[in-house]
């Protein structure tokens, strides 16, 4: 008995060990997330476009219709222009408040991720090893820097798996309603991409798992409350118009899947030449791993159940034609909680010195690109002064407070906060290198033109009306990124935010609007044509700002 006692005390102490660790690792993750992250105004990518969105959506009132620069957007389930316009309710329309719930989603993340490691392995050290090395993926960096919905998209995937194994294991009704609810919100936010992991993760599951879960009424009522939440949106828009389903499935499901009508087609080849580049450093060890403990592999199911989880949604989205990096972050979940399973079979102490390999290799890479490529960024002093008191903690934490052979390890999270920290300060003296157009918004706002009609020639830009917090005139002049979709509107409003220049009806417009307003024009690298120079004729003054320049 007191031996039974003495068991559980320590089973008990170890548990709240891992707790107390995975807590310390949130708090500095939280500090490394949400420093930097409002440093730096909206980026023209779907990090612009989802901000001008969800402003838009806050602006007029309508929750049901997303609108881009005042035209009917599609393109996506309003999950993330939600949460998105929640945080501009709690911090006004900024960048920070556009990527608030971004920073918090990827901490509820590594929360999960070490439950579901507990929960598959009954190992709470490897599974504070999965939260920390899933956070020092760089992926994951870069998604907490850009608001889009593929974060969410993750985390709706982790917790889906989560409850899942919970409701085999337990058979308790609750658990099997959270899957539910997790697949319909991710439904809610990128379409039937959230079946794809935890589908295919779930049966697997079923054949290593016994389970006395039977199928009961709470099976069709669960599914019913998928069917309720998931198809809330759709419905109430087929109802509107009919022709919103045909829209949505083919062209927005089917042909992104098998065309590439969006231009983002890729070689099949393209996952799996990036996924090291942002798995490092862990990816690269990963074939060493699975070599030093194939034997292991080969006899224990859940190994199986992860590589088949990991592979088959790879090969999924590399036959896709449609493809971007972001699109494979819910399968670094995975990743990470392999690498942390395999780490703790092979020794900590053996893995640093493969990780020891890795970063040499990898550094001596990046010094070779940094000399052949012509780096134009102006990097701040703040960043070298993290860097020395980065280093510095890193010295005084290994040589009082760790042991060897975690070392490399806590280097590597280590490194991750110093590019997250410093991202923030390097993107906020970049922003024109890295397609941000606030310092133009400063401009315009410093000398008081955003009065003015601001007119952006052939090129779609929402940040610009995300940074003015107004409605801008776009001026089509061929780029297809202007060839907007209109077959949802259902009077001619939204010819106010587009003018078509090959339209000679369309052009005497956008005469007289110049000659009756004040306007501002805005160019990307003076690409405009000689038969378009008139144009800069209405204007006395310019502003230039190396790919941008402003008339007014």
């Amino acid at each position: 008995m007191f031996l039974q006692k003495n068991k559980m005390n320590k089973l008990t102490k170890r548990k709240y060990k891992a707790h107390h660790k995975l807590l310390i690792i949130l708090a500095i993750c939280a500090i490394g997330l949400f420093t930097s992250v409002g440093m730096f105004g909206v980026v023209e990518t779907s990090d612009a476009r989802y901000a001008e969105i969800a402003r838009e959506m806050l602006e007029s009132g309508d929750y049901l219709n997303p609108t881009l620069l005042g035209i009917k957007h599609y393109h996506k389930p309003p999950l993330t222009y939600y949460i998105t316009v929640l945080g501009y309710s709690l911090f006004g329309i900024t960048a920070f408040a556009a990527r608030f719930f971004v920073q918090l989603t990827i901490l509820v993340q590594l929360v999960f991720i070490y439950l579901l490691s507990v929960q598959l392995f009954n190992s709470r050290k490897s599974a504070v090893w999965a939260a920390v090395i899933y956070f020092s993926f760089p992926i994951v960096l870069i998604s907490s820097r850009n608001l889009t919905t593929d974060p969410y998209l993750a985390t709706f995937v982790i917790l889906s798996m989560y409850f899942w194994v919970r409701y085999r294991k337990s058979a308790i009704s609750g658990y099997l309603y959270l899957f539910a609810i997790c697949l319909a919100l991710g439904f809610l936010t990128k379409g039937p991409l959230i079946f794809i992991g935890p589908l295919i993760f779930a049966i697997l599951y079923n054949h290593i798992q016994p389970s006395n879960a039977k199928f009961t009424l709470h099976h069709i009522f669960s599914l019913l409350l998928f069917v309720l939440i998931a198809g809330s949106w759709f419905y109430l828009l087929i109802r509107q118009n009919t022709d919103f389903l045909k829209y949505f499935v083919e062209h927005h499901t089917i042909d992104r899947f098998a065309t590439n009508d969006f231009g983002r087609g890729k070689p099949f080849w393209y996952y799996l030449a990036i996924a090291p580049a942002v798995g490092i450093p862990w990816l690269f060890i990963l074939p060493f791993l699975v070599y030093k403990n194939w034997e292991k592999i080969i006899k224990d199911k859940l190994y199986v159940l992860l590589g088949v989880g990991i592979v088959i949604p790879f090969l999924f989205f590399s036959v896709a034609s449609s493809k971007l990096v972001p699109y494979i972050l819910p399968l670094f979940s995975l990743f990470a909680l392999v690498l942390a399973q395999l780490i703790e079979q092979f020794g900590l102490s053996k893995t640093q010195y493969y990780l020891i390999v890795a970063y040499t290799i990898l550094i001596a890479l990046g010094g070779l690109l940094g000399a052949v490529l012509p780096l134009d960024f102006n990097i701040p002093l703040v960043v070298l002064f993290l860097s020395v008191v980065t280093l510095l903690a890193l010295y005084l934490i290994n040589k009082f407070i760790l042991n060897f052979s975690s070392r490399v390890i806590h280097t590597v999270f280590a490194a991750s906060l110093f590019i997250l920290l410093s991202s923030g300060f390097i993107l906020s003296k970049n922003q024109i290198e890295v397609n941000s157009t606030q310092p133009l918004a400063e401009f315009i706002l410093q000398n008081k033109l955003n009065e003015n009609e601001i007119l952006v020639y052939n090129k779609r830009l929402p940040s610009v009306s995300f940074h003015l917090q107004k409605s801008i005139v776009s001026i089509y002049d061929g780029n297809n990124d202007l060839n907007r979709e209109v077959q949802f509107e259902e009077n001619r409003q939204w010819k106010q935010n587009l003018v078509n220049l090959k339209s000679e009806t369309e052009l005497d417009r956008l005469k007289q609007i110049m000659e009756k307003k004040k306007t501002v024009l805005i160019l990307y690298k003076n690409r405009i044509p000689d038969n378009r120079k008139w144009l800069l004729d209405y204007y006395s003054h310019s502003k230039d700002y190396n790919k941008w320049q402003i008339y007014y």
